[in-house]
C-alpha cells in the first residue's frame, strides 16, 4: 500500500486503513505480505497531510497507535470500529467517507458532477 501511495498520494481523495491488510496475489500464486496499517500509517505520518483517513480495526492497540501518529502529524482522521457483520459499513463507514470527503474539498475546487459518471 505504501508503494501505491507513494506513486500517487496527490490524487487519492480519502484513505482507508484497515491494520490487518490482506495478502497480495503474484502471478506465480504466491502471496506477498504487504504489511500492516500501523507501518502504512507510521509512512503517511512523515508525509504532509493531504487527504482524510478513515481507520477502520478491531484492533485496538494498533488503531489507537494508527490514530495518534496521524493525529499528531495534523491528518484528519476518523476511526471506526467494526461490528455487526457488514452493518458498520452501510451505517458508519460510508456515511464518514460521504461527510469526510465532502468536508475536506475547498468549495472553490469543486466542480458539478454529471449524473451520468457515477453510473
Amino acid at each position: 500500500m505504501i508503494k501505491c501511495l507513494a506513486a500517487g498520494i496527490e490524487d487519492v481523495a480519502l484513505i482507508s486503513l484497515d491494520h490487518d491488510l490482506e495478502l497480495i496475489p503474484e502471478p506465480g500464486g504466491q502471496l506477498v505480505d504487504p504489511g500492516t496499517g500501523v507501518e502504512v500509517s507510521d509512512w503517511l505520518a512523515a508525509q504532509a497531510p493531504s487527504c482524510p483517513v478513515i481507520i477502520q480495526t478491531t484492533n485496538s492497540r494498533a488503531g489507537h497507535q494508527m490514530e495518534d501518529s496521524l493525529r499528531e502529524s495534523g491528518w484528519t482522521v476518523q476511526r471506526i470500529v467494526p461490528y455487526s457483520g457488514a452493518d458498520w459499513i452501510y451505517e458508519a463507514w460510508s456515511r464518514s467517507v460521504r461527510d469526510l470527503i465532502v468536508n475536506e474539498i475547498p468549495k472553490s475546487s469543486r466542480h458539478p458532477v454529471q449524473h451520468e459518471t457515477l453510473l
